[in-house]
């Protein structure tokens, strides 16, 4: 966001817009608001204490490969030249009636339109010792201050679950010089995105850092000594030795202030495709919305950019007066005015095991059965979604010395892609999903056995593309 604020809107009260949330989603909310209303009065209630920050900068920052001032883009100067407000409170409860929002130490703050963008939070599983002190989670830059006193005594540490979060903590406790376990409750890494060849490279590289690999693998307790982390104990009656334990099986969308106030919720909270709730003036973007069709369902989405595409979908909409003021029906966006969202293919670029991994589209592998028991943080739930109705998936893929690719093709579309190690097909395969380019004249080559992905598709795209 550069330049000046947005066209002022004279002849009207200014209106309170409060954001419960500094992430992405709730960032993104309040440039939006104000670049189309210069009055309006913005406001980011944050119980952390920090401006905004990059959460997955925070791997990277613990792993020592970025300093601590890389993580926030934002000075303060910003806060001010935009007139957004900030308030590092403990939001405790909702008042949609009197249209306030609860405050820890009594403060109320009203408002005239709201947006929940409290994000998600890691879950912890229920077993014996979990609140020991040296149980640690990887959400928040509160958490590396935690993980960082944490392993400054400690020579060993033990991870459980799967996905993006669990190997962040591994390569963090690696880069700090401990010796790690790995319990896995599958056989194999993320099963429900990665196939076997890929769980098998993911895993071979962290074997080869003399990470000791427990598959098939549960937790049962967690061992202390005078109030710490002594070790931990498997379901089996196996005990580990460990100072630190990470814990990674997935996070949960906050609800505890959505559901109190009568918003409807699923899984997450549900709003229609403008990010309105079921409660008037009430909007909800980021990791806890689930947007809804109607009866249909929607998915959750632990992405940053999903988060930043729905936060700013919001905010537009919050400043649009005939939009926020008008019916809260979640499953009707007909007629609408205002901003409307619509979910893209969902994406994202992590780093596992020293591997730059791209996944895109429909890509759960056959025989999947999930390490992680929640919604994972740097995953969409679409990526499992079943087929739609047409042709069934035909799967290709490309091996390379530390590189694999496999391809989804439906038909003559292609819908889905894992790129890893080597990423040019990584934005290829991605433009060719979303914008559902017919294969047809690359569809046979593609899928011929011992074809080359890369030399099939590369001309293929830059093609299309001209």
């Amino acid at each position: 966001m550069s330049g000046r604020p947005g066209a002022v809107q004279t002849g009207r009260q200014a209106c309170r817009h409060v954001i419960i949330g500094h992430g992405p989603a709730g960032l993104s909310a309040a440039e939006a608001i104000r670049a189309l209303d210069a009055d309006a009065s913005i406001t980011i209630v944050s119980e952390e204490p920090y401006r905004f920050y990059s959460r997955p900068g925070l791997a990277f920052y613990l792993a020592k490969r970025v300093p601590q001032e890389q993580l926030f883009s934002r000075p303060d100067a910003y806060y001010r030249h935009w007139r957004i407000d900030t308030v590092h409170a403990r939001a405790e409860g909702l008042d949609p009636t009197a249209r306030l929002v609860h405050l820890a130490g009594g403060r109320r703050l009203p408002y005239d339109r709201l947006l929940l963008a409290t994000g998600s939070a890691a879950a912890l599983p229920n077993v014996p010792g979990i609140d020991l002190a040296g149980v640690v989670t990887l959400d928040s830059l509160s958490d590396t201050r935690t993980i960082l006193d944490a392993v400054r005594q400690a020579r060993s540490a033990v991870v459980v679950g799967g996905g993006v979060t669990a190997l962040e903590l591994i390569e963090v406790f690696l880069a700090r010089g401990l010796k790690v376990h790995y319990l896995l409750r599958r056989a194999r890494y993320w099963s429900s995105v990665l196939d076997e060849a890929e769980s098998g490279l993911v895993l071979k590289r962290l074997r080869d850092e003399q990470v000791e690999i427990h598959t098939e693998t549960e937790l049962g307790q967690v061992l202390g000594r005078k109030g710490r982390v002594a070790g931990i104990e498997t379901r089996a009656g196996q005990r580990i030795g460990c100072e630190v334990l990470g814990i990674a099986i997935g996070v949960q969308p906050r609800l505890e202030l959505a559901r109190p106030a009568g918003l409807p919720t699923r899984k997450g909270v549900l709003v229609d495709g403008h990010m309105r709730s079921g409660v008037k003036d009430i909007f909800a973007a980021g990791d806890i919305a689930e947007v809804s069709d109607g009866d249909a369902p929607g998915h959750l989405n632990m992405l940053w950019p999903v988060a930043i595409a729905t936060g700013r979908t919001a905010g537009a909409n919050m400043a649009c007066a005939d939009l926020a003021d008008g019916p809260a029906a979640h499953g009707d966006t007909a007629g609408a005015p205002g901003a409307l969202y619509r979910p893209g293919t969902p994406f994202n670029v992590c780093y596992l095991a020293d591997l730059w991994v791209s996944i895109a589209g429909q890509v759960s592998p056959a025989g999947a059965d999930d390490d992680l028991r929640h919604a994972g943080r740097g995953s969409s739930e679409a990526w499992q979604a079943a087929s739609p109705d047409g042709d069934a998936l035909r799967v290709v893929s490309g091996r390379a010395p530390g590189a694999y690719q496999r391809l989804h093709v439906q038909g003559n579309r292609l819908a889905g892609a894992v790129i890893m190690g080597d990423q040019r097909l990584a934005t290829p395969a991605r433009y060719l999903i979303e914008q559902a380019i017919d294969l047809g004249p690359v569809r046979a080559a593609l899928l011929a056995p011992g074809a080359d992905l890369a030399q099939v598709l590369l001309p293929f795209y830059e093609a299309v593309r001209a």
